[in-house]
């Protein structure tokens, strides 16, 4: 196992959190320093058990709505922050914000946009965000696309929370 990963296994003093299955373990696992800037869950249970034999007690934890996002949501709530979405196919998106509306009401959700955009773009959407002063933004864009999408936007000067989802929007 990669050092970088384990050190930041289930860490929590950082501003950004991915959750690795073992598909996208292997695809992160080539570049540590993009790991070096999460506090990484484990969203997968052969992951989960390959670390218990390891001697690595984890648990599984995804951001979906039976694990960690009602807990982000409701925390956003409590906290009175604001968040935005970014993710999915255009349509699909719109979608899903009406399904997490329909949940959590009291979601101070400042905006959200679809996932597919070219590189001129991408900064227009690093502006919009801190223009918006999201507190946390949930990124649904595969690995490794989102992990490296939340770190630019950090670089960009975004001071807030950030969460990778995978297919949550899509699937919500």
């Amino acid at each position: 196992m990669h050092k970088v990963f384990l050190d930041n296994l289930a860490n929590t003093d950082k501003l950004l959190t991915t959750y690795l299955n073992l598909y996208s373990y292997m695809l992160v696992r080539k570049n540590k320093s993009q790991l070096s800037h999460f506090n990484i869950q484990i969203d997968g249970g052969i992951l989960v058990q390959l670390l218990n034999v390891f001697g690595f007690k984890s648990k599984r934890r995804s951001f979906d709505m039976t694990s960690l996002a009602p807990i982000v949501f409701e925390n956003a709530i409590e906290r009175n922050k604001t968040i935005y979405f970014i993710g999915t196919k255009p349509l699909v998106i719109d979608k899903a914000i009406d399904n997490i509306q329909l949940q959590f009401p009291e979601l101070n959700i400042c905006g959200f946009r679809h996932g597919y955009f070219n590189f001129n773009e991408r900064e227009r959407v690093f502006l919009n965000i801190k223009k918006l002063n999201a507190d946390i933004v949930v990124c649904g864009m595969g690995t490794p696309l989102q992990e490296q999408f939340l770190i630019d936007l950090q670089s960009s000067g975004w001071k807030g929370e950030g969460y990778t989802c995978g297919g949550f929007l899509h699937q919500t």
